[in-house]
C-alpha cells in the first residue's frame, strides 16, 4: 500500500496520525479499519477511496472460515524461503489440475 507513493509504513502512519503496527496490520488485511482512516491514507498515497474496496464483493461472500485460513496460508507463504516457495507453488498447480 504505501509502496504507491514510495512511503514506508512508519512514513505513512505518522502522516496519518496512526501506530506503524496498525498501518501494517492494515495493509497484510489483519485489521479492519474506519472511514476516517481510510480517507486519510488515500490522499497521503493519492489513490481514489474506491481503490481499498476493489473486489470487496467477492470476499464479502465467502465465509469468515474460509477468510480467516486464505489469510492464514498468505502469512504463511510470505515467510517461505524460494526453495520452500517452488515445493508449495508445484503441490498447488498439482491440486489445482486435478480439477
Amino acid at each position: 500500500m504505501p509502496k504507491r507513493k514510495r512511503l514506508t509504513q512508519a512514513q505513512l502512519a505518522a502522516k496519518i496520525g496512526r501506530a506503524t503496527e496498525t498501518v501494517a496490520n492494515i495493509e497484510r488485511g489483519f485489521a479492519l479499519t474506519g472511514l476516517e482512516t481510510l480517507q486519510a491514507i488515500s490522499r497521503e498515497l493519492k489513490v481514489p477511496l474506491g481503490h481499498f474496496f476493489e473486489g470487496f464483493e467477492a470476499e464479502r461472500n465467502k465465509p469468515r472460515g474460509r477468510l480467516d485460513r486464505e489469510a492464514k496460508a498468505i502469512n504463511a507463504i510470505k515467510q517461505l524461503t524460494d526453495p520452500e516457495l517452488r515445493v508449495v507453488e508445484n503441490m498447488l498447480e498439482g491440486l489445482i489440475g486435478k480439477r
